[in-house]
């Protein structure tokens, strides 16, 4: 039975206090969405480019702001709020979150877009005009719906 010292706690945390302690504490480590303002607004946006019709050339947006504000969290939040799903032939990727090289040439983010899809033993092979066609054709196949480019640098 529960103290009344943890009666601030929500139940989903109140039902981790059985548990061992390694448990807890790699439960406590896991990548939380804390809600504020800003990254609350860039979660709206996104979303509400994803519910526009398609067009030939779609708006991009652009996220901007110092290192540690979260950034990287938005575009997690986003890409839980639309998980992907496997059927018997492909896996299905609403939202793709890559990471981008720190120098960046055409072939390096191409090859960055493919190891995100999964091509983790091939996604450096072949120059940029190949890298291109298996990309376009990896995201039709895996119908993504928004590509999500985020720099560690």
């Amino acid at each position: 039975m529960l103290s009344e010292d943890y009666k601030h706690l929500g139940a989903e945390t109140k039902a981790t206090l059985d548990w061992p302690v390694e448990e807890r504490i790699r439960y406590n480590w896991q990548d939380w969405w804390v809600p504020y303002q800003a990254g609350e607004e860039a979660v709206r946006r996104i979303v509400a480019a994803m519910k526009r019709p398609k067009m030939t050339r779609p708006r991009g947006i652009v996220l901007e702001a110092p290192a540690g504000n979260g950034k990287t969290s938005v575009l997690k939040k986003v890409s839980q709020l639309f998980p992907g799903y496997s059927l018997p032939e492909v896996e299905i990727k609403p939202t793709l979150q890559v990471m981008t090289p720190a120098s960046a040439g055409d072939g390096r983010i191409l090859g960055a877009i493919l190891y995100a899809l999964g091509y983790v033993n091939d996604w450096d092979k072949g120059n940029s005009d190949l890298k291109l066609r298996r990309v376009m054709n990896a995201l039709s196949t895996c119908k993504v719906e928004i590509l999500m480019f985020d720099s560690d640098g």
